[in-house]
């Protein structure tokens, strides 16, 4: 029989993994653009665009451009009328 302390004892057991990062740190959230999940034909309505785009936008693949994105932030809260 072996010894309690006795390496080959345990040899067939997986030793635990260490931490090679650092631990504790929250993951960073990718940020969400204006248009996130807001539907393409309103962004369609407010900023001539394609509606292609108004797609992309809506499903986060492509960000728009500053002026554009606050443009649609005023449409969206109804803080502009439509032009």
């Amino acid at each position: 029989m072996a010894a309690c302390n006795d390496d080959s004892a345990w040899s067939r057991y997986r030793r635990p993994r260490t931490a090679t990062g650092r631990i504790g740190l929250p993951r960073e959230h990718p940020k969400l653009s204006v248009c996130y999940r807001h539907p393409a034909e309103l962004s369609v309505d407010c900023c001539p665009v394609a509606e292609s785009t108004g797609h992309a936008w809506e499903t986060d693949r492509v960000e728009p451009s500053g002026p554009r994105a606050k443009r649609f932030w005023l449409h969206r809260d109804r803080l502009a009328a439509v032009t």
